[in-house]
Formats: structure tokens, sequence, C-alpha cells
């Protein structure tokens, strides 16, 4: 096999987030990122795909490396951008201990448009209660402010200072927001929301934090525009609701959990509530090392006993003052 020298600052940029179509982070050759760029930029506003163009940008190179934390389903990023059936996938597994990482799906909620105002009191509940097993700092992630807004009345423990992410937040409120959670010694329940800034925009210092929820798939609205898009991706590839609503969310919702463990170090909790994060679109769109066989396996029957279980393996310290029965749900 031929080998290949490269440095990657030098081979590497960006191609950045437009609108739905495409995620933050393909990595391309320093002479083909701008252009498409450019053409992703040009297409994002047309039910278009840029499956023809993007290609005419690589017919000066031989081998084209991308990179990603966020590229599945591979077919999906690979179609979207111009790559041929030729193109060569593969996942590569985390570099960091999969015991300090515990992975939950509560199912029993939903966060869906019609739904989702049963469960607010229920959602902030399942947060409290499983933060109080050990008390820290935790980040929730929701589909939008709106719904923010609506579970955050419901919040009641105060033993946690609850803190939230605004839509007119500046780089120095988030600085600050960082800081506290660095040096403030209360524990603190931070709501935010999915594809912002807290969630992908700034690489967090995280060694404060204990865990992250994510409330539900962030899947865009229906509107006209969308609409089109889904008319479009169902001529184009026979699946239009998958491009345009489902890929999109679950890119956002991925993005989100990674932001408590980003060493080998740390220790953290990942917890995903709605049902739908057990059905095979958005379970196709997770990484591979989150489970073995089945995503079954995140789903636990005694979430309480299960979350104090895994921090008091090699000694996390949970809090003994903890509940022992779990919500009803």
């Amino acid at each position: 096999m031929q080998k290949i020298k490269f440095s990657v600052s030098d081979f590497a940029v960006p191609v950045r987030k437009c609108g739905s179509l495409t995620r933050e982070g393909m990595l391309l050759g320093k002479e083909l990122g701008s252009d498409i760029h450019q053409i992703i930029q040009n297409k994002q506003s047309r039910n278009t795909d840029y499956k023809k163009e993007v290609p005419l940008k690589f017919q000066f190179s031989t081998r084209r490396f991308c990179f990603q934390a966020t590229l599945k389903p591979f077919d999906f990023y690979k179609t979207l951008s111009g790559f041929d059936e030729s193109t060569m996938t593969y996942e590569f597994a985390t570099a960091f201990p999969e015991e300090n990482r515990k992975v939950m799906i509560i199912p029993q909620i939903s966060t869906s448009y019609k739904l989702r105002g049963l469960y607010y009191k229920k959602i902030a509940a399942v947060v409290e209660r499983i933060s109080h097993l050990n008390k820290g700092n935790y980040l929730v992630f929701f589909p939008s402010y709106e719904f923010l807004e609506k579970t955050e009345a419901f919040f009641q423990n105060s033993e946690f200072e609850i803190l939230r992410q605004s839509k007119d937040m500046k780089t120095e409120d988030l600085a600050e927001l960082e800081n506290r959670l660095m040096t403030h010694e209360h524990p603190t329940i931070v709501l935010a929301v999915q594809g912002g800034a807290l969630s992908e925009g700034i690489d967090l210092n995280t060694r404060s934090l204990k865990g992250v929820f994510i409330v539900g798939p962030a899947v865009p609205a229906i509107c006209y525009e969308r609409g089109l898009r889904k008319e479009f991706y169902d001529k184009k590839f026979g699946d239009g609701f998958s491009y345009a609503y489902i890929y999109p969310a679950m890119a956002k919702s991925i993005q989100a959990a990674g932001r408590v463990i980003r060493s080998d170090t740390k220790q953290g909790l990942i917890v995903m509530m709605d049902c739908r994060f057990v059905q095979k679109t958005y379970v196709e769109t997770m990484p591979r090392y989150w489970f073995q066989n089945s995503i079954k396996e995140l789903v636990s029957t005694q979430i309480l006993a299960d979350v104090k279980s895994f921090w008091s393996e090699k000694k996390r310290a949970p809090n003994k003052d903890c509940p022992g029965n779990f919500i009803a749900l």
C-alpha cells in the first residue's frame, strides 16, 4: 500500500455549517476548501444539491480525506457532499475509556411538539433526581428556547442554582458562565439549546461537568421552506423526512452529548430523553461505541440505581442521601 504523508494543519480546512444541508467540519484540501464553501453557500437557499459541482473541485487530487465527529449516517453526508459510491467510510472508536462514560436513554418521555407539554414537569424532575446522585454541574440541552423556558418553571430543587442560555448571549457572557462553572462551589444546572454556542460553538472547559441531558432531538419545525427541501430529497434520494429533519437534528444532539467527556480521564453521564432515540433512523446517527449489540442496552429499568452504581465504581463518590426510587414515568 502506498504510504501517504501530510500535515493535517496544511491539508485540512473546514467547510463551515450552511443551513441544514451540511454539517460543520468536512475537512478538505486547502486549495479546495474555499471554493466548495462558496458552492454550498450558493446552494443553501435553493432545493438543489451540490453533488455535481463539488467533484469538479476534486479533479486536481487523487486522494481526499474527510474527518468529523458527527458524520453519521455516512450515506447522508457522502451523498450531499458529492462523493460517489466508491468513497470508503470508516468509523473510529473513541480513545477515551468506556468505563468513564455512562450513556442512558429514557424512552418513557416524549418531546414531540404535540406531546411535550405533558412532560415539562417530568423532564425537570428527571434532571434534578439524577443530578442529585452526584452533585456538581450539569448541562441540559433543549430543542428550542421556547421548550427551555417552559420547562425551566418546573425546576424546584433549591440545592442547585439554575442558569440558562439566552438568545442574545454574547461571547463575554459565555466566558462568564464558563468561569462560574469552574469556580462556583454551588451545584449548577445550565439550561441551553442544541445547536447553540454552548453545545458546539465553543469548547467549554468541562472539568467541572458531571453530565449532560439531551432533551429530545432538535427536529426543525415544519415550515414551507423545510417542506420544499423534504420534497426535493424525496425525489432525489427517496427519504426526504430523514434528510430534511432527522439527520440534521441528530447531528446537533450528538454534538451536544459530546460536551461532557473531552479527555481520557474525564468521567460523566450522557442522558438522552425521548422515545425516538430508540428508533432505527435515529439510532443509526449515534456513535457505534455507545453500545455493543443493541440500543436497548442503553435503556434502564432501574435508572437511579444504575446511575448511582456508575458513580460508585472506582470511588466516584455518589451522594448517599439520594432517594431510592425513581419517579414514575
